[in-house]
C-alpha cells in the first residue's frame, strides 16, 4: 500500500483536517528517508490501550492505585480523586489555564497520598506484573520498524516515569531500544523506600513547558526535522512547543478516546491526523511503513514479550535487523530514562 493509497482508504475512524498539507509535509518525510525522522509521543492510552472490550486500560497511576499491595484508603481516595477530575481534564468546553489549576491539584494530592505509602523500589516489578495494562495492537510492529533503523522515540508522560519504564522492560519486547523518557520518577531513599519524585511536576497541560528541561535529547537530534507527535489530550500538543516551526515539519496524532462525539472537532481542529480506537494503532504502523517505504507484512510476526527480541524468528534481513538489540543489562543501565531534570533514572 502506498501513501496516497492509504490515506484516501483510511475509514470513517481516521480524520484528516488538511489532507493536501499533510500529504505535502508528508511527501517531505518519504524524501528524507529515517535519517531526519523521530518520534515525540505520549504514553497512557496513546501507546497502551485505552479499553478493551469495553474495560479500561489502567493509566500508569491506576497501575499503582488498582495494586493491593496499598491500603484500601490509598485506594479509595485516588479513584475518588480520578472521579472527580478525569471528566474536567478531558472537557474541551473548560479553559486550558482553570484546568491547569485543578490538574495540580489532582497530581500533587495524588502523590502525596502514594507517598504515604511508602512504596518500596522491590515492589515495582510486582506491581506492573499484576496489572492488566496493554500495549497497543500493532505497537510491536510500530516498534519492530523503528528500532530496525534506529529512529529514537522521545516519552513524555505526566503518567509515573518508574512504571512507564517497567512496562516497557516488560510488556514490550523491545524494552527501551532507543526510547527515553521524560516523567514524573519516583525517588527511592538508601533503603529503597519512595519518599519524593524527581524534579518538577509534569501534568498533562505543562509538557509544553518542561520538555525543555531534557536539552541533551533534543540537541543530539536537532538533525531529525520530521517529528511524528502522538497523544490522547489536547494538553499533548505542547510536547513540540520547543521545537521551531520554521525548521521542524511537525504531523501531529491524535486518539480520541473518550467522549468522542463531544470531542471530535475540537480534536480534528487540533490535530493532523485523528483516530477513533481505543485499542490499535494498526494506522500509525501503515504510515510509518508508507513513509519509509518499507513492506508492512515484513513487520507483523508477533513477538514475545517475555522472550528476548533478539531470539525470536524473523521474516527476512530487515524484520532481522528490528530484532537487533543490545543485552538487557545494556539496555538497563545505558542511558535511556530521562528524567525532567536531565538526570539518568537507572537501577
Amino acid at each position: 500500500m502506498n501513501l496516497d493509497n492509504l490515506l484516501q482508504n483510511a475509514g470513517s475512524k481516521i480524520h484528516i483536517k488538511d489532507p493536501g498539507k499533510l500529504r505535502t509535509v508528508l511527501q517531505q518525510y518519504l524524501d528524507d528517508g529515517h535519517h531526519l525522522l523521530q518520534i515525540l509521543t505520549d504514553f497512557d492510552r496513546t501507546l497502551t490501550k485505552h479499553s478493551s472490550n469495553g474495560e479500561l486500560n489502567p493509566s500508569t497511576h491506576a497501575v499503582l492505585e488498582s495494586s493491593g499491595l496499598f491500603s484500601a484508603d490509598y485506594r479509595d481516595k485516588t479513584t475518588n480523586l480520578r472521579n472527580k477530575y478525569y471528566p474536567i481534564e478531558m472537557d474541551p468546553s473548560i479553559s486550558q489555564a482553570e484546568k491547569e489549576e485543578l490538574m495540580i491539584k489532582w497530581w500533587s494530592t495524588a502523590h502525596k497520598l502514594l507517598l504515604q505509602e511508602e512504596i518500596k523500589k522491590a515492589d515495582i516489578q510486582s506491581v506492573v506484573k499484576e496489572s492488566s495494562v496493554k500495549f497497543r495492537n500493532f505497537y510491536e510492529n510500530f516498534r519492530s520498524v523503528i528500532c530496525a533503523r534506529s529512529i529514537p522515540m522521545l516519552v513524555f508522560s505526566a503518567g509515573i516515569g518508574t512504571i512507564v519504564r517497567e512496562i516497557f522492560l516488560q510488556k514490550s519486547a523491545y524494552r527501551l531500544q532507543n526510547v527515553e523518557i521524560i516523567s514524573n520518577f519516583l525517588h527511592f531513599n538508601n533503603a529503597g523506600v519512595h519518599d519524593g519524585f524527581e524534579g518538577p511536576l509534569i501534568h498533562t497541560f505543562n509538557k509544553g513547558r518542561t520538555s525543555h528541561l531534557n536539552k541533551e535529547y533534543f540537541t543530539r537530534t536537532a538533525k531529525r526535522k520530521n517529528v511524528l507527535l502522538m497523544g490522547d489530550t489536547l494538553g499533548d500538543l505542547e510536547m513540540g512547543n520547543n521545537l521551531d516551526s520554521d525548521k521542524y515539519n511537525i504531523v501531529k496524532i491524535g486518539f480520541l478516546n473518550d467522549k468522542n462525539e463531544q470531542n471530535r472537532a475540537f480534536y480534528v481542529k487540533s490535530y493532523d491526523i485523528v483516530i477513533e480506537d481505543p485499542e490499535s494503532m494498526e494506522f500509525v504502523f501503515k504510515l510509518l511503513c508508507c513513509l519509509l517505504n518499507v513492506k508492512p507484512e515484513d513487520h507483523l510476526e508477533e513477538v514475545d514479550s517475555k522472550s528476548s527480541p533478539c531470539s525470536a524468528k524473523t521474516n527476512g534481513p530487515v524484520h532481522a535487523r528490528a530484532l537487533t538489540c543490545p543485552s538487557p543489562e545494556a539496555e538497563i543501565s545505558g542511558i535511556v530514562c530521562i528524567s525532567p531534570t536531565g538526570v539518568t533514572a537507572q537501577e
